[in-house]
């Protein structure tokens, strides 16, 4: 997979492209239901203890749920016949799952609960689609009836009410923490040309509209319902928008592949979960920097993720169907990049992240190349070819290094930077030139076989100068 080609933004003379997200290391990456069996969807909950998704169990579709460490996996409905079911939204605590279903020739919703009781909300003749559940599960917005539009429901199915009609066509993204908006593309009646993009569709029935054409993305709200973000075809591959609900503040980042799918906001909106070219990324949504990706062997589809995107889970793609179920945790150990530049240097910062390691001491390292690395006596290997202590290869030993070394803070955090010298400027125009390295960091603590009790994947990055 060529990463060159995934990302399109220049600032202050800087391309950052990172090729594979150093996400986690040892166990941190489970597989929670096989590559040969197929399934319609899967949800992380909004606090990232609980992945629920379907699979077909004794010729019918049920509704699954599964701790994100691949324990408790359980089945949450006993379906005696197979139907289509698709999964829309979960509480926050995963305790709650809203989900259509197909029932005598119609599509309905249903809650089922973590220990397995099922409640139909909604009956025919009408359909109904796209649960939308806020995050403790009292309000679900969601799409159907005649002659059609957005509804809003309490968790029990009552006090419903039209919130936005749109007869001809609407596509739900997720709905706030507090239930009171939900972000959608509506289209006004059959005949019309054009689609109105709702900011958000509001509780009390008012939509805030955007002129924006996002007919081919899933707006999404951040968890405070104070951002909006969609993506847009663009003459140069993908633009993702991100809107302040008050319209004060509007960013656009511009992506050079048209395969790019918003998967999910983060609960502040500052970072948004991204599926491109068959890879899973997180990028700012105030700059392109950084830009991290996790490249599984197989093309990604309907990656999901909790609300600070630490806990990701996503199916592999293959002839328009879903297989296998894989959690990836970054909350084990990860790295973190965002750059910046000023008169003298081009300063690329790194966070390193290990939360179950809170105030422990930490050793981060560089290095040209990652193979064969550096063997440990117990056979354990540090994915650099490079000294610990901060010390680069040869390549890279005229840039400065700092914070490589030291004890993480009481989130589990570190922060460590290098120094790229920037080159001179000249009349002629740009020339862009790549600086390739990778990182890695390790845990230390003296009761760990050889003082080492944790070893993170490597981080390759490419920074490009302009000259």
């Amino acid at each position: 997979m060529n990463a060159s080609g995934w990302i399109r933004g220049v600032r202050w003379g800087v391309v950052v492209l990172i090729g594979m997200a150093a996400a986690a290391s040892g166990d941190a990456i489970r597989e929670i239901v096989p590559d040969g069996e197929r399934i319609t969807n899967a949800i992380v909950s909004g606090d990232g203890s609980h992945v629920v998704f379907t699979r077909k169990v004794g010729g019918a579709t049920q509704v699954f749920s599964a701790a994100t460490d691949g324990s408790d996996i359980r089945g949450l409905t006993a379906f005696t016949t197979d139907s289509f079911t698709r999964i829309g939204s979960v509480s926050d605590d995963g305790t709650l799952v809203a989900f259509v279903r197909v029932t005598n020739g119609g599509s309905q919703i249903f809650v089922a609960t973590s220990t397995g009781v099922v409640r139909q909300l909604t009956f025919g003749p009408a359909t109904y689609e796209q649960p939308r559940m806020n995050a403790d599960g009292s309000r679900i917005f969601f799409v159907g009836g005649n002659p059609g539009g957005v509804l809003c429901m309490n968790g029990l199915g009552a006090d419903r009410r039209l919130v936005s009609y749109s007869p001809a066509y609407a596509q739900l993204g997720n709905c706030g923490h507090a239930g009171n908006r939900v972000g959608g593309v509506v289209s006004g009646f059959a005949g019309d040309v054009g689609f109105r993009v709702t900011q958000s569709i509001e509780y009390s029935g008012r939509d805030r509209v955007l002129p924006f054409d996002y007919r081919y993305s899933t707006p999404l709200l951040s968890d405070d319902e104070a951002w909006f973000a969609a993506t847009t075809p663009d003459p140069f591959g993908t633009r993702l928008d991100l809107v302040a609900s008050d319209r004060s503040t509007a960013t656009s980042l511009v992506f050079s592949s048209p395969a790019v799918k918003l998967a999910q906001l983060s609960a502040d909106g500052s970072r948004a979960l991204l599926e491109i070219d068959g890879a899973v990324g997180i990028s700012s949504t105030s700059s392109a920097e950084p830009w991290l990706v996790a490249a599984p062997s197989f093309p990604v589809g309907d990656a999901t993720a909790s609300n600070d995107l630490s806990v990701i889970a996503y199916s592999h793609a293959r002839a328009g169907q879903l297989h296998g179920l894989w959690v990836l945790r970054r909350d084990a150990t990860s790295t973190d990049v965002a750059v910046h530049r000023d008169d003298d240097f081009t300063v690329v910062d790194f966070t390193f992240s290990a939360p179950g390691d809170r105030g422990r001491e930490y050793v981060a390292a560089l290095s040209s190349a990652t193979s064969p690395g550096r063997v440990l006596a117990d056979g354990r290997v540090v994915p650099l070819d490079a000294s610990l202590g901060g010390r680069a290869t040869a390549g890279l030993n005229r840039h400065r290094i700092s914070g490589f070394r030291g004890f993480l803070d009481a989130s589990g955090q570190a922060h460590g930077a290098v120094l790229l010298a920037n080159p001179p400027s000249g009349d002629a125009p740009p020339f862009y030139f790549p600086v390739h390295f990778n990182v890695a960091f390790v845990i230390l603590d003296p009761s760990a076989p050889l003082g080492i009790a944790r070893i993170s994947e490597p981080l390759p990055v490419t920074v490009w100068l302009r000259t």
